[in-house]
């Protein structure tokens, strides 16, 4: 057994979230949303193996299903393409687990595009492969910023124009359930907010930093009290001590994104991080 090779995974954030539907067949709810990907991931190593192995190191085994979205990425991509190389595959999380962040799903989408490159695949063969792990598995084989629709399989990318702006991303060690944050909004009616039609028009035009303030949105961040009274005040406590420009959950939760244009204000918001907030993961990135 050898290392053939390494790399780090990527997250997400979500800019705009919104619930615009449900398929009353499957259950899955449809989705608008605005994705942008940050360099926030979890190490891999790959090794040549005599059968297919995956072990995730620093996390407790409870928290990873034996059959994970990296287990099933390789198991279908091997069948689809014919493969028979087998990998042991050694992770270390570095992206908490039920934080809004997509890790499982970045996970799954890396590893989908570096066994694209490996066997010299378009990575467009491979989104039928995305759409059975994880809604969120498409955009990850595109990456950078997209607005995503319907159930995840609707990826559209879009040109990133926000450059200069500063990223506080905040996960208060509370674990978020993805199924069980949308059956709360479902169960109470939560009323979306629907923009379409300025989404729609992204696949035009260009998302400036001056409307970003005004298309920001998510609906789970909108409704936070019903989902979680500890996360609803610990919101109002980073919104206080840390001032920033805007502030906003990323997916159904848990974690929070600062975001400061200023980088003389960033640079003391940095040294107020450092002494007066303990055990939270904290990933700061400047776009």
């Amino acid at each position: 057994m050898h290392l053939i090779d390494s790399f780090t995974s990527t997250s997400k954030i979500n800019l705009y979230l919104d619930i615009v539907g449900r398929d009353p067949i499957d259950g899955y709810h449809y989705i608008e949303s605005i994705y942008y990907e940050i360099p926030w991931g979890d190490d891999f190593e790959i090794y040549s193996s005599q059968q297919d192995y995956v072990e995730f190191i620093d996390i407790s085994l409870e928290e990873i299903p034996q059959e994970n979205t990296v287990t099933k990425a390789l198991k279908l991509f091997k069948e689809k393409f014919k493969i028979t190389e087998s990998y042991y595959i050694k992770i270390k999380k570095n992206v908490p687990m039920g934080a809004g962040l997509g890790g499982g799903s970045g996970d799954a989408g890396s590893l989908l595009k570096w066994l694209a490159r490996r066997f010299d695949i378009e990575i467009t063969n491979c989104i039928s492969i995305a759409q059975k792990i994880g809604s969120d598995v498409p955009f990850f084989l595109y990456g950078k910023m997209a607005l995503v629709e319907g159930k995840g399989e609707i990826v559209t990318p879009l040109e990133n124009t926000l450059k200069g702006m500063h990223l506080v991303i905040i996960y208060p060690n509370i674990h978020v359930s993805t199924k069980k944050a949308f059956e709360i909004i479902a169960q109470n009616n939560c009323i979306t907010n629907s923009k379409s039609q300025q989404l729609k028009n992204l696949k035009k035009n260009k998302l400036e930093l001056d409307n970003l303030k005004k298309l920001i949105y998510n609906i789970f961040n909108n409704s936070l009290q019903i989902l979680n009274q500890d996360l609803y005040e610990f919101r109002k406590n980073l919104d206080d001590f840390l001032s920033p420009d805007i502030i906003m959950m990323t997916g159904s939760g848990s974690s929070f994104i600062l975001f400061y244009q200023d980088k003389e204000n960033m640079d003391h918001i940095k040294k107020k991080i450092a002494h007066n907030i303990n055990h939270s993961k904290i990933f700061i990135h400047s776009i």
